[in-house]
């Protein structure tokens, strides 16, 4: 008589949403809402010339500032220092660095004459009010029921339903490629 029986199968995915890539790292989307805030002195210490700089990252937002206010918007200021004795040096856009505003990111340009490796900053900045989803990995599997409903371009049309299936990552998730981009997941029925 038999008690049990395992199945397993993969699925591709492309579909690449937000809940779809949070199932491959086996977690949680949650949205990040950032009031306006200005920033006073940041420090950004030994930097090297050619490199970039995540702007505003903290424990809770290890990836950083986003929609920085770009310099010239009223009521808002970004600055670049450079820290020297006795006065600190102001660098210049287009010169010193770029700012990736939407990413929050400085550019050190291999190009200053102002920065010299080894130099420490000092930043000030504006960040814009915003909502952004992000995704935050687990470790446990997805479990629950799956339904499959076919759309062949062509053939005939077969709908699955699985009450108990295990969901887990399978191989690699290609962030970047020549390829569609896919998905891969496990299945345990």
């Amino acid at each position: 008589m038999t008690l049990q029986v395992n199945y397993t199968g993969t699925i591709s995915c492309d579909n690449i949403a937000e809940e779809n890539v949070a199932l491959f790292f086996l977690g949680d989307t949650s949205k990040l809402t950032v009031a306006q805030t200005t920033f006073t002195a940041q420090p950004i210490n030994n930097v090297e010339k050619g490199m970039f700089y995540q702007l505003g990252m903290t424990p809770s937002n290890p990836s950083g500032a986003r929609n920085i206010i770009f310099p010239g918007t009223a009521g808002t200021t970004f600055t670049l220092t450079k820290v020297t004795t006795p006065t600190n040096i102001t660098l210049v856009h287009g010169t010193d660095y770029v700012l990736n505003a939407a990413l929050g990111r400085i550019e050190i340009l291999d190009t200053s004459s102002t920065v010299v490796d080894g130099d420490d900053l000092l930043v000030t900045y504006t960040v814009a009010a915003s909502v952004r989803e992000r995704i935050i990995s687990g470790s446990t599997a997805i479990q629950g029921a799956l339904r499959y409903v076919a759309f062949n371009p062509e053939g005939k049309q077969i709908d699955y339903y699985m009450p108990p299936v295990t969901l887990s990552p399978n191989g690699d998730f290609p962030l970047k490629s020549d390829e569609w981009q896919v998905i891969p997941f496990n299945l345990d029925v």
